[in-house]
């Protein structure tokens, strides 16, 4: 009987000595948006191989943060002789897999004891779970056909059991230690079978990456379109076209010329803008005839320079808070402060994907932008700067950013007696993080 006490009382201790909000998820946690098997080809990039949710297993249901992710294969085919080039990304912009341009690119695996890993992340875990996705390019040359690509989130192994990764731990862990998948290893049921094509019939694949729908340009009469361009297959890419009309006009092509590069980046330089609305069209070409129309239906608003009114040399530069875009008289570039610096957004996609709205610009003058100190240039959309108002998708509350925290605004009170407007606020999606900073509740 005392035995029987002894064990039960060990029973009890170990459990109320869990960590509080320790829920470690197991592979049926685990949700997977590939459907079927299919075939992949020589020369092609980022074919998708996993495309996976990672719950958030905290009991809050507060913002999680995955920090090591790894994956292996039970297919048959062989890295370095079929694929190579691991990659993991986070789902961005439209839900689902949009890849290369849209998608957040974590690189390359580091490869291990046939594992691929990404260590050292901070990828926000929202409450509703991150999904992720893995990629493989298919070599070149194949030496053997039909070969399987199966990639597997290998079961947790924890060996010191302090739920932190040391080397040669692998499946995911995350920041609140709920670490996993605990019961078994874990994958969808479909694959990639590589399969030989001697014809290359794949679309090349190009992007822009300073211009975006929607787009409003402002008191210039000329600006450089810049991107990118890959060939899918062994082909190359032969040509790229672009065609900017006005609203109704007809297509008018004309050739981009490579800059030495083969077009893997390529620009072309917009000249004689006036007032209008604009569709801009781009085309490209392989060498094996795979064409991609790649019809933005981008709108940009262009509009010329006023005349410009002499300034007297006394004016005295205005008062600008954080958070505002500014814009300064005779300087194309858009800013916004932050810790009385301005930092140049320095694309229209950037601009976009961050909330901002071309009508929040401010018109400042020459002497207010030059008596800002610069700063770093913002060159990603999905974090903002301090002085930002935010709140989330699913949560009604408010935030200020301030030194890299967020600081909850206490009520409507507080949040019109410090100045702030309810069109200031920007909604962001519930994968942005930032640590909690102390509430505001005074003005």
């Amino acid at each position: 009987m005392k035995n029987k006490i002894l064990f039960v009382g060990i029973l009890l201790a170990a459990f109320f000595c869990l960590p509080s909000g320790s829920f470690a998820f197991v592979s049926e946690d685990l949700t997977s948006y590939l459907t079927q098997t299919v075939n992949v080809y020589p020369a092609t990039w980022d074919n998708l191989a996993m495309d996976a949710l990672i719950p958030n297993q905290k009991e809050d249901k507060s913002v999680d943060e995955l920090n090591f992710f790894s994956v292996k294969n039970t297919g048959s085919a062989d890295f370095g002789r079929e694929f190579e080039n691991v990659k993991l990304w986070i789902d961005a912009g439209a839900v689902g897999w949009q890849g290369w341009g849209t998608d957040k690119d974590l690189g390359e695996a580091a490869y291990e004891n046939s594992m691929w890993i990404w260590s050292g992340l901070k990828e926000p875990i929202p409450t509703n779970g991150l999904r992720v996705f893995v990629t493989v390019d298919i070599r070149s040359t194949l030496y053997v056909d039909g070969q399987r690509i199966s990639a597997v989130i290998p079961q947790l192994n924890d060996d010191n059991a302090n739920k932190v990764r040391d080397a040669g731990e692998y499946g995911v862990f995350v920041a609140s230690k709920n670490n996993g998948p605990t019961n078994s290893e874990w994958g969808s049921t479909p694959s990639e079978q590589v399969s030989r094509n001697t014809h290359d019939v794949w679309q090349p694949q190009l992007i822009t990456t300073n211009l975006v729908e929607g787009q409003k340009l402002e008191g210039v009469t000329a600006y450089k379109i810049s991107g990118k361009a890959k060939d899918q297959g062994t082909a190359g890419i032969a040509t790229i076209k672009i065609s900017i009309n006005k609203s109704g006009a007809t297509d008018n092509w004309i050739n981009i010329t490579d800059n030495g590069s083969a077009f893997a980046t390529w620009d072309y330089q917009w000249s004689d803008i006036t007032d209008g609305t604009y569709t801009v069209k781009l085309k490209t070409e392989d060498y094996a005839g795979n064409i991609l129309d790649k019809s933005y239906g981008v709108t940009v608003l262009a509009v010329v320079s006023q005349p410009v009114v002499t300034t007297p040399t006394t004016e005295v530069a205005e008062k600008v808070n954080d958070g505002e875009l500014i814009k300064g008289s005779g300087d194309p570039k858009v800013y916004v402060v932050a810790d009385g610096q301005k930092h140049w957004i320095t694309t229209g996609e950037v601009f976009l994907g961050l909330g901002y709205q071309w009508s929040k610009i401010k018109a400042v003058s020459a002497i207010t932008l030059n008596s800002l100190v610069t700063g770093s240039d913002v060159i990603k959309a999905y974090t903002h700067l301090n002085g930002t108002l935010i709140k989330y998708k699913t949560y009604p509350q408010v935030f200020l950013l301030q030194s890299g925290y967020r600081r909850h605004i206490a009520n409507e009170q507080v949040f019109l007696g410090l100045g702030y407007h309810w069109d200031d606020i920007i909604t962001v999606p519930d994968t942005e993080y930032y640590p909690d900073g102390e509430e505001i509740t005074t003005y």
